[in-house]
């Protein structure tokens, strides 16, 4: 997902974005890691106290980071 977060955004990444934060609030992100971050808290916010959320990233290159959101 961090890929579009500046340009060339899909519309089910954006239906996502816009229900979890106002898109005015979203920053883009100068690295995958600050993406992951925001995105997670972005969840933890939506879902409230009661849900435990969290990342596992794997790095497979500098281009290439996969994360898995548990929650």
């Amino acid at each position: 997902m961090y890929r579009f977060d500046e340009k060339g955004t899909p519309e089910a990444l954006i239906k996502i974005l816009e229900e979890l934060v106002d898109l005015k609030d979203w920053k883009p992100n100068s690295s995958v890691y600050g993406f992951i971050e925001q995105f997670k808290n972005a969840l933890k916010n939506y879902l409230g106290n009661d849900f435990f959320v969290d990342t596992f990233t794997i790095k497979k290159d500098e281009a290439t980071v996969f994360s898995l959101y548990f929650f």
